[in-house]
């Protein structure tokens, strides 16, 4: 009976698509360094929040499942009052940006990095054009050790 209970168990924690992930790669086309930092959501693998450091470039996200609706997005960081917040979305709307190339968009992109760590979780809604609105958490306390190995191996917040 016990082996019958341990494989499926065993599946469930080694499965890639269920575990937050980091990367630290060289980028073959530019030979700059790419880290990745990812986060998935508590209730669902297909929601992430995503920082990446490209060379000098730092990058924030929230990668989806769906076809978003809108760009408005509200946030409650912890237990604080909720906050609306207006993010650009990916060319596919599948993506939502916070902050945007160039150096003004770092400074954003670094703003929520900062925000990351000061907190220990987020909750996000947003609306989809299947789904409707869409309410995630995020445990960013799982994120903080990420973060401070990201910045340890070379990004700048």
């Amino acid at each position: 009976m016990k082996r019958l209970l341990l494989a499926p168990l065993l599946i469930a924690f080694s499965s890639p698509s269920l575990a937050d992930y980091y990367t630290n790669e060289i980028d073959s086309m530019t030979d700059k360094r790419v880290i990745n930092v990812v986060l998935y959501s508590t209730e669902t693998d297909k929601i992430a929040l995503q920082v990446t450091c490209n060379g000098g470039n730092v990058y924030a996200g929230l990668r989806t499942d769906s076809v978003l609706d809108s760009r408005n997005v509200t946030v409650r960081w912890d237990n604080e009052k909720p906050i609306e917040y207006f993010w650009n979305k990916s060319s596919d709307l599948t993506y939502f940006y916070m902050g945007f190339s160039g150096f003004t968009g770092r400074k954003q992109a670094n703003r929520y990095v900062k925000e990351f760590r000061e907190h220990s979780s987020m909750l996000v809604r947003f609306r989809t054009y299947m789904d409707g609105t869409k309410t995630v958490r995020f445990d960013l306390e799982k994120m903080h050790p990420r973060l401070d190995r990201a910045e340890s191996e070379g990004c700048y917040f």
